[in-house]
């Protein structure tokens, strides 16, 4: 539970600062980078599943190390290869004294309680796709290939943001 509660932190961690790095390139039509940016993420998210499938039921420990180390490897080459943004704005000092202050103002709470229950259920939803196919497998004796149709579950969501993004006439 541990390391599950990590697990969700920092994926959580990963939105901020995508959306960060998008906002310092994009002055017009950070909407639609956005949701790129959303997609790629959902798609990564799905990618294990994957993964695990490509050369035939792999072990997950061999899942965890191999996405592990793309994780990482994608950390640095971000670090080392992507400059800061035309747009940045400097950092301002983190006043963590304002937090009980935003949450005290219930259109805010409702909005943050709102997003957190949100990532709650859609995170909950992709843990269990797989063992909610086996057990379709098992009752309805079907032989859905599971890491498959969790990939293709998962990622549709993805595909959807850029869908979504690319069929708005324009976007901030």
């Amino acid at each position: 539970m541990v390391f599950r509660f990590f697990t969700g932190f920092f994926l959580a961690g990963i939105y901020p600062v995508g959306m960060k790095i998008a906002a310092d390139y994009y002055q017009k039509g950070l909407g639609k980078s956005l949701g790129y940016l959303v997609g790629a993420l959902v798609i990564g998210t799905a990618f294990p599943h994957l993964l695990k499938e490509i050369k035939g039921n792999l072990s997950w420990e061999f899942v965890i190390i191999t996405t592990s180390t793309l994780a990482f490897l994608g950390g640095i080459l971000m670090l080392c290869l992507v400059p800061n943004g035309p747009y940045r704005k400097p950092s301002q000092k983190i006043d963590f004294n304002a937090i009980p202050k935003i949450f005290k103002q219930q259109n805010f709470r409702k909005v943050a309680f709102g997003y957190f229950g949100h990532m709650w259920e859609l995170y909950a939803f992709w843990a269990f796709v797989p063992s909610m196919l086996h057990l379709f497998n098992k009752t309805h004796n079907a032989t859905f290939n599971i890491p498959v149709a969790s990939f293709s579950i998962i990622a549709i969501g993805g595909l959807a943001c850029v869908w979504v993004v690319t069929s708005l006439k324009k976007s901030a």
